[in-house]
Parts: C-alpha cells; sequence; structure tokens
C-alpha cells in the first residue's frame, strides 16, 4: 500500500477519520487539515454534468443571491469600488448581485455553467487558474464561492490570487465549515457505519468531489504562509432550510424513508447549529499584505 502524504505540509503523519470502499477521510496530524488521498485522481469531469439544472437552479439560486447580496454589503463597506474577479462563477449568480461601482468578470471551467451564463449576458470567461497567470497585480477583489474545497493544489492557488491581486486587494472564500454542526454529525453517523450525509458532505458519487475539508483555522494558517492577512470571518447557513426538500431530491439515490429521516434530522440539526452559533457555512475575509 502506497504511503499516505498530506497535500499542504507533505508530512506521512496522519490518522484516519473515515473509512469506507467509497471514500477515505485522513486528519493530518501536523497541520490538522482533513484531506481525501490522491485529491488529482478524484476529480474526473465537469461538475455539472451530473446536475439537473432545472432541480439545480431552482433550489440554487435564490437562496445563493441572498447571501451573495449580504457579503457585497460587507465588501463594499470595506472597498467601495474596483475590479473584481469571480473564480469558480458556476451560473454567475454572485455577478448578476454586483453594485455598479464595481467591475467584475467571472472565470468558470465548467463549459455547462459557462454557457448558461454567457446566455444570460454575464460577463464571464471560461478556464481555470492558469487564465491568471499574465494578471499580476490586475484585481482589487477575488471571490471563490463555495469552489476552494474542490481545488487540489490550495497553496499554489492562494500564491496565483496573491499575485493577481493589487496590493491592499481582498480575497474572499466560502467554505464548507469543518466544525459546523452538520458536519460533526455527520463524521459521527459514519463511526456508526451510517455513511450517507459524509457521502454528500464530500459529494461522492459527483464528477468533483470536496477533496479537503477546512476549519477557519486552517485557511487561516494557508492564508498566512501565502501572503495574506487574515481579517475576519462570517458564517451563512449552507441549506435553505425552507426548501430542504428540494436539496434532498438532487443527491439522486433518495428513497421515501432516506428523504424523510434527512429532512428531520437535517431541520433539526440546522436550528440546533443557529442557537450554538455552529453554521455550516463560513465566509473568510483577507487581505494582501
Amino acid at each position: 500500500m502506497a504511503e499516505i502524504f498530506c497535500p499542504i505540509c507533505k508530512k506521512n503523519n496522519y490518522e484516519l477519520k473515515v473509512i469506507t470502499n467509497r471514500l477515505r477521510v485522513y486528519r493530518c496530524i501536523d497541520c490538522d487539515i482533513f484531506f481525501v488521498n490522491n485529491p488529482k485522481k478524484m476529480i474526473k469531469t465537469d461538475y455539472y454534468n451530473d446536475v439537473n439544472l432545472r432541480q439545480y437552479i431552482s433550489y440554487y439560486k435564490k437562496f445563493r443571491i441572498k447571501y451573495f447580496n449580504q457579503n457585497w454589503k460587507t465588501i463594499t463597506d470595506i472597498k467601495s469600488s474596483g475590479k473584481a474577479l469571480d473564480f469558480g462563477a458556476s451560473f454567475g449568480w454572485f455577478l448578476e448581485c454586483t453594485p455598479k461601482t464595481w467591475d467584475i468578470v467571472g472565470l468558470e471551467p465548467s463549459e455547462k455553467a459557462f454557457s448558461f451564463a454567457r446566455s444570460k449576458g454575464i460577463n464571464i470567461q471560461q478556464g481555470d487558474e492558469n487564465k491568471l497567470k499574465n494578471k499580476k497585480s490586475t484585481y482589487d477583489l477575488i471571490t471563490l464561492w463555495n469552489v476552494f474545497e474542490h481545488m487540489p493544489d490550495p497553496i499554489n492557488l492562494l500564491k496565483i490570487f496573491n499575485r493577481s491581486l493589487k496590493p491592499g486587494g481582498l480575497l474572499v472564500i466560502a467554505i464548507p465549515n469543518r466544525n459546523g454542526l452538520i458536519s460533526k454529525f455527520s463524521y459521527f453517523l459514519s463511526k456508526l457505519k451510517i455513511y450517507q450525509p459524509i457521502y454528500a458532505l464530500f459529494q461522492i458519487g459527483k464528477p468533483s468531489p470536496h477533496l479537503f475539508h477546512y476549519s477557519a483555522e486552517n485557511i487561516k494558517n494557508l492564508l498566512s504562509a501565502t501572503g495574506f492577512t487574515f481579517m475576519f470571518t462570517r458564517q451563512q447557513p449552507v441549506i435553505d432550510i425552507e426548501n430542504i426538500g428540494k436539496r434532498i431530491l438532487l443527491e439522486k439515490k433518495t428513497n421515501s424513508l432516506t428523504y424523510l429521516i434527512t429532512k428531520i434530522g437535517t431541520i433539526f440539526t440546522y436550528y440546533l447549529s443557529a442557537i450554538f452559533d455552529m453554521n455550516d457555512e463560513i465566509v473568510i475575509y483577507s487581505q494582501k499584505l
């Protein structure tokens, strides 16, 4: 069996957090990163190839736009105008919320999402981080919404963003919160051999699953190592509880019993998360030094 090395610190010092025939999640004891083995091999095809676009947009668009507007308010309180890049822009919903004082472009690798956004007249380009190689000190703001956890080389990516930002530029990253209550509950259930919640958490079976599971402290350390200073975090829900039924149906293997148990469990955990301030999505604001 090949040795396992942390993709971040490259050390061979870990514990297994989840082990099934479909998923292994490791915790690096040295840097406390949760990661899957061979992350580059986990990425197969276009993220949206396995998505029913009508169902996906029906569930996510209104919910995401609500929190995009809130984050734009936070951004403009810090910096009122400038040139921005939304990395992994998906269908362009963050761009749709952009204040008039900002000049923004989206960058999206998915042909399906790019074509959809372009058809709506959104200023978006197709591509990945390689498009930023010649964009030194170009942007005042770079954002990633539920993208960073999919990226196989986070250190290199942050270095690219640092080069692409102007001095004092903002980097805003939204990620699943490893210390969120739903996340903790999913890990607990996996110890009881109930694996569907952890599979959903890592998007196992999807073309582009989650490769890392970060805490806020993990991201702070990565930012510090790549030329950023941490500013603050804000929490927000990862689930639109008013439309939880739509979200469950996005998981294809859902029978009526699984649907009912998942719905009840998610609603219960969602409200506990709010009470204990343990939301399952965090947005991390940082600034280029």
